[in-house]
């Protein structure tokens, strides 16, 4: 297992992991995680999300520990951004390419997603996706056009279109 790094300030820590890592595991890191998209990190809070983290991989990795003067960088890249799904009927679909692409799935589950600021508070608009867990295909709506992606599930899809749209690329 890789060494990780372990960054403190004089307020907070974070674990530096691979957001794929992160995805790959399956909890859902709280808004109080940071995610740098462009390096494929996550910053997992220590008090909220790395005991979880470290609960579902088991054995602890190596860590090193990165002591910072004043506020850690980490806290000016975004936070995790954080959602909830709802199942909905594939007939309540609104966005056009996933209404369309439906009958061609016969597992088709459609869902809702609702988006959430730092504050915890819903972002006007939501999202719709279109899941077959058959072939491991999600495509989600933001509006009229969807993006496709395979993944392994809805969760872990939607925490990629979200936190690691780069990855979300590679698997169109």
């Amino acid at each position: 297992m890789e060494n990780l790094r372990l960054i403190h300030d004089a307020g907070h820590g974070w674990l530096e992991v691979p957001t794929q890592a992160v995805i790959a595991s399956g909890i859902v890191p709280s808004k109080y995680s940071y995610v740098d998209a462009d390096a494929g990190m996550t910053y997992l809070e220590e008090d909220c999300d790395l005991g979880k983290y470290l609960a579902v991989i088991g054995d602890e990795p190596p860590m090193t520990n990165v002591y910072i003067a004043g506020d850690a960088w980490v806290r000016d890249l975004p936070r995790w951004i954080t959602w909830g799904t709802k199942g909905i009927l594939i007939d309540g679909l609104s966005a056009t390419d996933l209404r369309e692409e439906a009958p061609a799935y016969v597992d088709a589950q459609a869902f809702q997603i609702t988006v959430y600021n730092s504050k915890g508070e819903p972002h006007p608009e939501v999202a719709q996706a279109l899941w077959s867990e058959q072939i491991g295909r999600l495509g989600i709506a933001w509006g009229a056009d969807a993006d496709w992606a395979d993944t392994e599930s809805v969760e872990t899809g939607i925490a990629m279109w979200l936190n690691d749209p780069t990855e979300w690329g590679r698997r169109a």
